[in-house]
């Protein structure tokens, strides 16, 4: 984190703080390590730090037991550019209240003491060795607290763009992150729905040219089954009429049997000799002997009896011819009238049933079956169109929602975008939020990094970048009870510490009584 300007401590003075009498240490570029067996004062000389230059703890309660006041004084260099400018740090705590004091290089008090060490060292001083060995819900509040920033609603409505009840409950950066989630959320559901609706559109378009028709039925499918209907009735009716004529060729057959005896009757009577009548030659051979015999019956009287016995039996003769005739007139007017009833009903027969290929109804059948196939070809084409004209409907309808489930990614990518990136960067340019720092609901990261998956070094590591982008202007950490860390890991961790020139004023419990060591000899001695 840029430092600008650079303030080091030059030297440490103590006296009366907490478990420190008398401590006068000179630092080192790179710092000092207080080390010594417990109750040496270790932990008391690092917060004499906090205590003079950021007026952290300086209680009543820091006057070592049996002394009026406690003294911190702290030598500082301050380098803008290329000026330097030595400063002495004096903290007065009395048993009724403190104070502190600036002087320069010159003795010459400067004004606005406490501003201006607020200014140079205030902020959110952290312990990276207190936060490295906290666990994962103290690690969180340090974090919090470190890094205060609050999220409004009025915030949440111009970065999502809606008006509705926000929760803003609890620290900024969760809340940022808890809403985060949940677009990020819908925006998952929302790229699958697209995602769906793109395959859709592919399947109804496959269906689509699957189903295409080169010539399109412009008929409705319900229009053509009228078609259909009707020429299923006309075939119906032709096959009633068929049925009724098969009938009638049933009954017709009793009536070819009558035709057939009424003119084998005929036959027979016409086969009769009293079917035969005279004919003309003997009616006149008759007339002829008539009158021969009435000529005769005048010359011959004599012959009277005999001629008129004669005459008898011819006119016998003549009146059974008459009656021969009469007879057969009768039976040729019978057998004529049978004739013409037969003629008849054959002719009824010829009209009403079924004869061959002229056959009347069978054609008219064939025709309306060939109508029957015309109109359900009509219903196929109909339908194929239909279901052409249905699944490009279905096409363009997924294609709609498809379109609308691509706006609704958008929007909410737009709103994800936002949250990621606009939001943080202003509640971090209003907030003064700790450089690459994240707080979600369930981690930690910095620079994208979660320190719950982190091996042990890059924990410590993060735990110092953590320290240093919290450590206000000045370059400097204070670490206590590094005898936490094993004796082989000490020398790493001070080393990380001292990068990038800071400066380290930490402590650790070892026997003996408390020394001061300088850092940087410490971590390469021990390297």
């Amino acid at each position: 984190m840029p430092n600008d300007p650079q303030i080091v401590i030059t030297r440490l003075r103590i006296s009366n703080f907490r478990g420190v009498a008398k401590l006068d240490v000179p630092v080192g570029p790179s710092g000092v390590l207080f080390t010594g067996t417990n109750a040496a004062g270790k932990t008391s000389a690092l917060e004499s730090i906090n205590a003079a230059l950021e007026g952290v703890g300086i209680g009543p309660e820091c006057i070592r037991l049996g002394a009026d006041k406690s003294e911190i004084l702290v030598d500082l260099d301050k380098l803008e550019g290329s000026r330097r400018t030595k400063l002495e740090a004096k903290r007065t705590i009395g048993k009724s209240g403190t104070k502190i004091a600036i002087t320069g290089s010159d003795g010459v008090p400067l004004p606005k003491a406490k501003e201006q060490l607020a200014a140079l060292f205030g902020g959110r001083a952290l312990d990276p060795l207190k936060f490295l060995m906290a666990d994962a819900k103290e690690q969180r509040r340090i974090v919090l607290a470190a890094n205060p920033v609050r999220v409004t609603a009025e915030d949440l409505t111009r970065w999502t763009g809606e008006e509705r009840e926000w929760n803003t409950d609890g620290h900024g950066q969760e809340v940022l992150a808890r809403v985060r989630q949940l677009y990020f959320d819908q925006r998952t559901k929302a790229g699958q729905a697209a995602d769906q609706a793109k395959a859709a559109v592919a399947i109804r378009q496959e269906e689509a040219d699957r189903l295409r028709v080169e010539n399109p039925e412009t008929m409705t499918p319900d229009a053509a089954r009228t078609h259909v209907a009707a020429a299923e009735r006309e075939l119906a009716i032709l096959f009633d009429r068929r049925k009724q004529a098969e009938q009638r060729e049933e009954a017709a057959s009793g009536q070819r049997a009558k035709i057939a005896e009424l003119r084998t009757r005929a036959e027979e009577l016409l086969a009769r000799d009293e079917a035969t009548p005279p004919t003309t030659e003997e009616m006149d051979k008759a007339d002829g002997w008539l009158a021969m015999l009435k000529d005769q019956e005048k010359d011959l009287e004599e012959k009277l009896a005999e001629v008129r016995a004669q005459i008898t039996a011819k006119l016998g003769e003549q009146h059974a011819m008459i009656e021969r005739k009469k007879k057969a007139g009768e039976l040729l007017r019978e057998a004529e009238k049978d004739v013409a009833q037969a003629n008849e009903i054959e002719q009824a027969l010829a009209i009403n049933t079924l004869d061959g290929d002229g056959d009347p109804i069978a054609m008219q059948a064939v025709a309306a079956e060939e109508a029957l196939e015309s109109a359900r070809a009509l219903v196929a084409r109909a339908e194929s169109s239909a279901k052409w004209r249905a699944a490009n409907d279905a096409v363009t309808a997924a294609d709609a929602i498809k379109v609308k489930a691509d706006a609704e990614w958008e929007k909410l990518n737009t709103t994800v975008k936002r949250l990621t990136e606009q939001a943080p960067a202003e509640i971090a340019a209003r907030a003064d939020l700790i450089e690459g720092l994240e707080v979600t609901p369930d981690a930690i990261l910095l620079d994208g990094k979660d320190i719950t998956v982190l091996c042990g070094a890059e924990k410590a590591r993060f735990a110092v970048s953590l320290a240093k982008r919290v450590a206000g202007k000045a370059k400097i950490l204070t670490v206590d009870k590094m005898e936490q860390l094993a004796p082989e890991n000490q020398p790493a961790f001070v080393r990380m510490c001292l990068e990038d020139g800071w400066m380290l004023f930490a402590a650790v419990a070892c026997d003996g009584p408390l020394q001061v060591l300088d850092c940087y000899q410490f971590a390469e001695k021990a390297a």
